[in-house]
């Protein structure tokens, strides 16, 4: 394309470089921007060739499309890279209609969003239930990062989503979640002090406070209980999901997506009898003799009488060891840097999977196939 322009190249005595050009007919469509307005036989400098932009497309009337783009990196609020994250535009084509423009962050959650019209445009991160926004400028053939002037990162609020956690007895989501810089809500729901994790799941508004629902490994409430308290929760988290909320359970936690979800997976898990009567183990609502302590911790203090203190109600089959984890999805692999990794099980008694059904999505699986996440 650059021959098929430039004639002829000269030197004359200490004139500065020049070049002569012959302007062609546009071929299959495509034209440089820099030379759509000249004339045969017109003129420029030598340099201004090495910022010739990349050929672009010629609109319905045959005008030049000018467009440009727009780069950065999506992350955490510490500044880890999000994979696999949606970056989108709304913006125009060349002919003036309106159009999406989409990509997904890479392993290291970087981006490079292109064909979008010249000027203001606002761009869109989602992750999730996570969403962030940012304003760009875009001009004509560049490329213009993201962020000011010091970096290209477009970073969450720590308050992006508004996540609630229910306390258990061995896993921390928590931990995870403030070492990434969010904001969460905390409330105590392991074997000794799940009150507040009644009251909270039972609350019909549920939705109206969280985006995002995390239940740790052992919660201090069975799902099998009868009466009408859990049977409350249970529908409750149902209308949560329905609602566009999302839940996250850990490991002795997944008998609440036995109970609520039974046909998605199947787990292999020994489970104890339901509780009958012991209302102050089970209410929502309690009588003033039912509280004990009110806990100063979720880790300290107890606010149940010692009978209630019984655990979830299930326990899993699985075997201490070392088994092979295989990532299934490429955005994971792409995160890990690679398509299996080591999964140890320090503990026996974990939940096990034993199958899921055709609309469930595997993350993680073990050599046979049986999913592990």
């Amino acid at each position: 394309m650059v021959m098929g322009l430039l004639a002829s190249l000269w030197l004359a005595g200490c004139e500065a470089p020049t070049t002569a050009v012959s302007q062609s007919p546009p071929e299959a469509g495509v034209q440089f921007a820099d030379v759509g307005g000249l004339t045969d036989g017109a003129v420029i400098r030598e340099d201004a060739l090495t910022r010739l932009p990349d050929a672009v497309v010629l609109n319905d009337a045959g005008e030049i499309c000018r467009s440009g783009g727009v780069t950065g990196v999506a992350c955490a609020p510490d500044g880890t890279g999000i994979v696999d994250a949606v970056v989108e535009a709304a913006t125009e084509d060349c002919d003036g209609n309106a159009v999406i423009r989409r990509v997904r962050t890479d392993e290291r959650g970087r981006f490079q969003l292109d064909d979008l019209a010249v000027g203001p445009i606002t761009v869109t991160i989602r992750s999730g239930s996570f969403r962030n926004q940012f304003d760009a400028t875009i001009r004509a053939g560049t490329v213009v990062p993201a962020g000011d002037a010091i970096s290209d990162k477009i970073c969450l609020e720590s308050d992006a989503a508004r996540l609630g956690v229910i306390s258990g007895d061995y896993d921390r989501i928590q931990s995870i979640l403030g070492g990434l810089g969010f904001a969460f809500e905390l409330t105590c729901g392991g074997r000794r002090d799940h009150r507040d994790a009644r009251l909270v799941l039972s609350d019909p508004n549920l939705g109206a406070a969280f985006d995002v629902l995390f239940i740790n490994c052992a919660s201090g409430i069975n799902f099998r209980d009868p009466g009408p308290e859990v049977a409350a929760i249970k529908a409750n988290l149902r209308r949560f999901v329905a609602g566009g909320g999302s839940l996250y359970v850990s490991d002795l936690a997944a008998d609440v997506i036995e109970q609520l979800w039974p046909e998605a997976i199947d787990f292999a898990l020994n489970a104890r009898p339901p509780r009958a009567g012991e209302q102050c183990c089970v209410c929502t609502d309690c009588p003033a003799q039912c509280r004990v302590i009110t806990p100063t911790s979720c880790d300290l203090q107890n606010d149940l009488p010692e009978s209630c203190a019984t655990g979830g109600g299930v326990s899993g089959r699985g075997m201490p060891g070392m088994t092979e984890g295989r990532i299934v999805p490429a955005f994971l692999q792409q995160a890990v840097g690679g398509d299996t990794f080591d999964v140890v099980f320090n503990l026996g008694g974990w939940m096990q999977m034993t199958a899921v059904a055709a609309e469930v999505e595997v993350l993680v699986e073990d050599p046979e196939g049986a999913p592990l996440m």
